[in-house]
């Protein structure tokens, strides 16, 4: 309980879907600030001119074998997350699908062929940028 009492309770409770359930995963998550790794996901899919955050992120994944795990776990469910959301015109909705299909894959690739863990993180952000 100590780990939620330093985040305020709206930046939890949107994440609970993630941890679905696992009191293993909420504490991996925020014993390698997800809240903060989640926002920049966020921000550099969104904003992918922020070039120096992509790389941030993806420095930090090279460096902490736990930050990559959490951040290609964030990543997956971000995208799960858009292709949610009401309104998306169905194109958009496939290329999220596909986006997902393909980035699962290269993560389970990337853990089988030992891939660069940067290259990776990098391929995947500056990918998802580009889906609108």
């Amino acid at each position: 309980t100590t780990i939620f009492r330093s985040y305020p309770n709206e930046n939890v409770a949107y994440m609970l879907p993630f941890f679905e359930g696992s009191v293993g995963k909420a504490e991996r998550f925020f014993m390698n600030d997800g809240v903060n790794l989640y926002a920049k996901i966020m921000q550099v899919i969104e904003n992918p001119n922020k070039m120096e955050e992509t790389f941030d992120l993806a420095d930090k994944a090279a460096k902490n074998d736990q930050v990559y795990a959490l951040i290609q776990e964030l990543l997956l469910y971000y995208t799960l997350e858009k292709v949610k959301l009401d309104g998306m015109d169905e194109s958009t909705r496939a290329e999220w699908l596909n986006f997902w299909d393909s980035t699962n894959k290269l993560f389970q690739d990337a853990q089988n062929l030992y891939l660069d863990k940067k290259s990776v993180i990098l391929e995947t952000l500056l990918k998802a940028g580009k889906i609108k």
